[in-house]
């Protein structure tokens, strides 16, 4: 059995419209944003990851040429929602 676990997402490219349909969770803190609508694609760029299971909630990022970054804390609700404030 394998411990790791291989994702990809794949990326998106808007074709037409505005990119507020995603970003329409905005709206609950400033109502002038209009709900978007948009013509978008999927492309074979995207985010991929190795993912094991721990204790801890571990995020390292490895971009080729750039410097790597490391975030580790407690994996709870509330230390996970103070992080991402």
């Amino acid at each position: 059995m394998k411990n790791s676990l291989d994702l990809f997402v794949p990326g998106r490219l808007c074709l037409f419209g505005e990119h507020s349909d995603w970003a329409g969770a905005q709206r609950a803190f400033n109502a002038d944003i209009v709900p978007g609508e948009a013509i978008v694609t999927g492309i074979e760029q995207g985010l991929y990851a190795t993912v094991t299971k721990h204790d801890r909630f571990i995020v390292r990022s490895v971009i080729p040429g750039e410097e790597s970054m490391r975030l580790e804390c407690p994996k709870t609700g509330p230390m996970l929602k103070e992080i991402a404030r």
